[in-house]
């Protein structure tokens, strides 16, 4: 599904947008103006909002394993420390563990997160996540990599919480890096910066030092600014979601489904008409087995004397019991034979005489027309297991007096 990227300016109530897809690629490129434009874009998409990452502490601290809403109760107490705020007045947010017993964790301040949010809702957009802008930048193993924008510099250290300075020099930078290194953790063997226009003349002098500072470095100039590398890595690689707890985003099923509502109402009319089609289908097979249930009592009734199916089977067996074609196999064959003549008869038309020897039925038929004879005919060797023969026709009262073989078609 494709990302509508949305980067909040520092008022909260600007912002510049783009698509991009599940990869990191750009899809549409950016626009920017009030929030109130990038309605129509996010319509469809999941809405990633990225805000100031100077306004938010990303951190790791020691926590047991435990349930996402468990932790988010136990974060407070574990940073209360070393945040200058009252814990009341933040929102605290899990992230992924680390190793063990650490967890990632961001921290915002209550009264900001609800602003923007507001501002959004003021705007018409419901976000399905909202990131520091900081988490943009890149983890990449063995590689400290820094994102300068103007005078205020982004830098992940690997398998690191990222963080942000502004005005502040890359030499000082680096120092605060060094003296948070944990006990045994190798020296950075690899910088990559990426610096956009006006940073690349602030930073020069710094730029120029930092090889002094890293074994090696690759020094890159963002032509369209560090919004698209931002949004970039947070498309394929999710940062720490603000919206948790109370703030979670509510289902909007509704908006995501909007533009499949045609595809979908087409698809649930042809399901309707399939099972009005299968429901058609089924009452017809009904009526014409009903038709034909009706037509074999009326044969048997002509010629055993009971209309009951169950009884005419069993008077039937017992007919070719005492005429010596007793067995399973004839009297299966005969009734087979029967069902043929009474699906193939119409009712215009009637049997006058039958008689069944040898895997063979002898019928005498009266018909409207030879036309009817024919049609007659015709089905009964359509059933593909008989043939029927006429053997003579005659001008009678009523029609057309005929008689007429049924064998089977191996015969």
């Amino acid at each position: 599904m494709e990302n509508l990227i949305l980067r909040l300016d520092e008022d909260g109530a600007t912002g510049r947008w783009a698509v991009f897809d599940e990869d990191g690629r750009l899809v549409s490129h950016a626009a920017g103006g009030p929030l109130e434009d990038a309605v129509q874009a996010a319509r469809g998409r999941r809405l990633l909002v990225l805000v100031p990452g100077v306004e938010i502490v990303s951190t790791e601290t020691s926590l047991p394993n435990a349930s996402p809403a468990r932790l988010r109760k136990m974060l407070p107490y574990s940073l209360e420390d070393t945040l200058a705020e009252d814990i009341d007045e933040l929102v605290f947010a899990v992230g992924p563990r680390q190793g063990t017993d650490r967890v990632r964790a961001a921290v915002v301040g209550r009264e900001k997160l609800e602003r923007w949010l507001g501002a959004l809702e003021g705007a018409g957009l419901a976000p399905n996540a909202v990131y520091s802008d900081a988490d943009g930048v890149p983890d990449t193993p063995g590689t400290l990599t820094i994102v300068i924008e103007g005078e205020r510099v982004y830098a992940r250290a690997p398998d690191r919480p990222p963080f942000v300075f502004e005005g502040l020099p890359l030499d000082a930078i680096l120092d605060t890096l060094e003296a948070s290194k944990g006990e045994g953790e190798a020296a950075f063997g690899h910088a990559v910066v990426y610096v956009d226009g006006p940073a690349k003349d602030v930073y020069e002098q710094d730029l120029r030092r930092l090889p002094m500072r890293v074994e090696s470095t690759d020094v890159k100039l963002m032509a369209d600014g560090a919004w698209y590398r931002l949004a970039s890595t947070l498309a394929r690689q999710p940062g720490i979601n603000l919206l948790q707890g109370a703030y979670a985003p509510k289902s909007n099923w509704p908006a995501l489904l909007k533009p499949w509502r045609f595809a979908a109402t087409l698809l649930i009319g042809a399901a309707v008409l399939a099972i009005v089609a299968r429901g058609a289908e089924y009452l017809t097979l009904r009526h014409e087995d009903a038709v034909l249930t009706a037509k074999l009592a009326e044969q048997c009734a002509k010629s055993v004397g009971v209309r009951q199916l169950d009884r005419c089977e069993s008077e039937v067996k017992r007919r070719l019991a005492a005429s010596g074609q007793a067995g399973t196999g004839a009297s299966r064959d005969f009734l087979e034979a029967l069902a043929a003549v009474a699906g193939a008869q119409r009712p215009e038309s009637r049997i006058e005489a039958l008689s069944y020897r040898n895997a063979t039925m002898d019928l005498q038929l009266m018909v409207p027309d030879v036309n009817a004879l024919n049609a007659f005919v015709d089905s009964v060797k359509r059933s593909k297991r008989y043939d029927a023969n006429i053997q003579s026709t005659a001008p009678g009262k009523d029609g057309v007096e005929s008689r007429v073989q049924v064998a089977g078609a191996n015969r």
